[in-house]
């Protein structure tokens, strides 16, 4: 035998002496006789047999394949479909004692695993091309005992590091791997041609990298060009492991850091996003009207196109700062089918703070393992997302349905669609499929505000016909208050309260002010810069920011008769609807979505079609008959309004959960992952609001550090109040 061929048949006598063959799993080595005719394959094998007391030629568990794998098409293209799991280990790879096992471990009990990659000494996400099994090789490949000695004493240390961290990243390790019976599964039902890693995630399945095993390479051998790739693309994460190569160099493993518990009520877990708006409106009333429970809430935080960067805890919506924070190694960019990282930080929470339920507001930058956690669970619909990619189930007209056809031309020319535009429809129709079906599979009731919502679910949905689901309207956290409505008299002035959008009529109303400004005053209040455009308008006022719980006070000094709202998608609620409605001052509103049901026309407001020409019609006779709004008037004062307790109280209804015996210890929260950062920013905040914050922060730094002498501090104090004066000059 030549001496390559010597340092594969002792690679490979180790390999076979590491393995604990686990059973119903089959061992495929490619690559280990690649060049040798069938007479020296058999030398080759019989020098193995010999060596490792194992008579491969007839033992099913190992298959010692010539070729060297350039991906799982290789792989997959020689395996016959008895094979139920596999385990790969290209020529030219070790692998410690027990690898099998510890890879296997990691999966047995979680059926959305679809394959795990090892890490690898030599090769990226933790090494940069230079690792142990380089250094200490020989020209011909072989591994030096020193070389050897460092890599297995770094493998145990791995083990102790990692045992329970493993990173989901999309990236499959083609020369050492595992595919799970549920991995190999679907890749032979996929496109053999398509990224194995990309048909995983629209299967439903993740791709791990296991942090408890290390394997190692050698130099010279096994080169192919699927692992070129593979070392292209981990290297992109190569910085997630910076902590591990650290505690490698340290050779200790970290603390673990534990928490004490404090608290007497039950506890349930809120999930949403960070965009604010109405959900989190929403949030907050809902904790500030439950006296009874304890209300956490994870939001996920992210940037555009990466919308779950991280996940905080908060004791309610608009808290600061959160109570703690997890990064995720790999950001969730819509929803993610599935999400490990994910999984152990809800599993976490849902241990420490003894979790009893899990209302979900949102699924933007989660994952559907919210609904996987075996706790009842009230899926709250504030919009039509996932299923709508465009949230507000409008494209040309209001969405009746939303096939595989009219997916693709949303995607294509509907400018609403403009928060989700990284992925394929085919990944659309994957996430859709997968969130039907776990909402089937799991301890999950649909709630809405409105009937028409539940309503435009099921008929989108159909196979949701026979989910549990409730109408529980939401309740305003509005003080009571007398009628804010003008008299009868006087010019007419309408007031159009909130931010301005295409969605809420933006450009329709371009089309109606000009004209309804001949016969009334309009005060936007709240509409952000967008307001803007409608400035030289005689007649128009703008409020261009409001600050929440203000809306009395604006409303009291204008005392409008009427107000107006012109969405152009099926809102789901509208909180400035209800506002309005509170404080008794009718509404002209488009019909759609949820005004059709929280408006009777004529008796407690109006409503028109989506045409600027009916709008100003329905406004002119409004304006000349006074009696009309004030007989509607009358009857909203009349209707008790929905409160924060009576929509708490149909939310428990729903959400039972066991008392805490009096004196129990449940959980004390606080800001333990939060302590390595000096300032933290609200992620909703401007950047303007940020930097100002700094601004104030530096100004009281500066004139208090004792650090600094007198003259200086003096001197920088005048000098940071001189420009905090000139900057609220300009601001005036």
């Amino acid at each position: 035998m030549t001496v390559r061929d010597d340092c594969l048949v002792e690679s490979l006598r180790l390999l076979l002496s590491n393995t604990a063959y686990a059973t119903g799993i089959r061992l495929y080595l490619p690559g280990f006789s690649r060049g040798m005719s069938e007479r020296e394959q058999r030398a080759f094998c019989s020098e193995l047999s010999s060596r490792v007391g194992l008579d491969l030629a007839r033992d099913d568990r190992i298959e010692i394949h010539p070729q060297v794998s350039n991906g799982l098409s290789d792989i997959l293209s020689t395996l016959p479909a008895s094979v139920s799991e596999v385990m790969v280990v290209g020529a030219g790879f070790l692998v410690p004692p027990g690898w099998d096992t510890r890879l296997r471990s990691i999966a047995k009990d979680d059926a959305l695993i679809g394959c795990i990659s090892p890490l690898c000494m030599g090769v990226p996400p933790l090494d940069d091309g230079a690792g142990l099994s380089a250094r200490g090789s020989s020209s011909t490949g072989a591994v030096d005992a020193a070389a050897m000695t460092a890599w297995l004493d770094n493998d145990r240390l791995v083990a102790a590091l990692g045992a329970t961290q493993h990173l989901q990243l999309p990236i499959l390790f083609p020369q050492c791997c595992y595919l799970t019976a549920q991995g190999l599964s679907a890749l032979r039902a996929a496109d053999r041609d398509l990224d194995p890693v990309v048909c995983l995630e629209r299967a439903g399945l993740v791709s791990l990298v296991a942090l408890n095993l290390l394997t190692a390479k050698q130099r010279g051998l096994g080169e192919s060009s699927a692992l070129s790739a593979y070392i292209e693309s981990a290297s992109k994460s190569s910085r997630l492991l910076g902590w591990l190569r650290t505690r490698l160099d340290e050779g200790h493993a970290p603390a673990i850091d534990s928490a004490a518990v404090r608290s007497s009520q039950p506890v349930q877990l809120h999930i949403a996003h960070s965009w604010g708006g109405g959900l989190g409106h929403w949030v907050d009333d809902f904790i500030a009207g439950d006296s009874s429970r304890v209300n956490l809430v994870l939001k996920s935080i992210g940037s555009w196109g990466e919308f779950g960067q991280r996940l905080e805890l908060y004791s309610s919506y608009s808290a600061m700062p959160p109570l703690r924070v997890w990064s995720l190694t790999t950001p969730i960019t819509e929803t993610a089918l599935a999400n490990l990282d994910y999984r152990a930080v809800l599993r976490e929470i849902l241990s420490e703070y003894q979790v009893q339920g899990v209302i979900v507001s949102s699924l933007i930058g989660h994952s559907l393992d919210v609904f996987r956690t075996g706790l009842p669970t009230l899926l709250v619909a504030h919009d039509h997302y996932p299923f709508c990619i465009a949230l507000y189930s409008r494209f040309n007209d209001v969405c009746a349905r939303c096939d595989g056809e009219r997916l693709r031309a949303c995607m294509k020319d509907n400018p609403g669609h403009q928060f989700f535009t990284s992925r394929a429809p085919e990944d659309w129709e994957a996430l859709r499929a997968a969130f039907v079906g776990v909402l089937q599979d799991n301890p999950v009731t649909l709630v809405t505000p409105v009937r028409s919502v539940l309503e435009r679910w099921r008929t989108q949905m159909p196979q949701l016909e026979s989910l549990p689901a409730h109408v529980i309207p939401h309740g305003l956290g509005l003080s009571p208050s007398p009628s804010l409505a003008g008299e009868d008299t006087g010019r007419l002035r309408v007031v159009i309260p909130g931010k301005l959008s295409e969605a809420k009529g933006l450009r329709l109303l371009e089309q109606v002010l000009p004209r309804l400004a001949r016969f009334a005053d309009i005060y936007l209040i709240g509409c952000g810069v967008s307001g803007h455009v409608f400035s030289g308008i005689p007649g128009v006022h703008l409020v261009e920011h409001y600050a929440r719980g203000e809306i009395q006070s604006e409303l009291s000094a204008l005392r409008p008769h009427v107000g107006l709202l012109c969405s152009l998608v099926p809102e789901t609620f509208s909180y400035t609807l209800g506002e309005l409605q509170h404080y008794g001052i009718p509404v002209v509103a488009t019909r759609v979505g949820s005004f059709v049901d929280r408006i009777d026309h004529g008796e407690t407001g109006f409503l028109c079609d989506l045409d600027a020409g009916s709008i100003v019609e329905l406004m002119r006779s409004l304006d000349d008959d006074r009696e009309v709004l004030s007989r509607v008037r009358g009857r909203l004062e009349q209707t008790p309004p929905r409160t924060l307790d009576g929509m708490v109280a149909d939310y428990h209804r729903l959400l039972p959960v066991a008392p805490v015996a009096r004196g129990q210890a449940l959980f004390e929260a606080g800001p333990r992952q939060l302590a390595k950062e000096a300032i933290y920013i609200n992620p909703q905040s401007t950047y303007k609001m940020a930097a100002y914050a700094f601004f104030k922060y530096s100004l009281i730094k500066v004139t208090s550090s004792p650090r600094l002498p007198s003259w200086l501090r003096s001197g920088l104090g005048k000098t940071l109040r001189l420009l905090k004066r000139l900057k609220g000059s300009c601001e005036r």
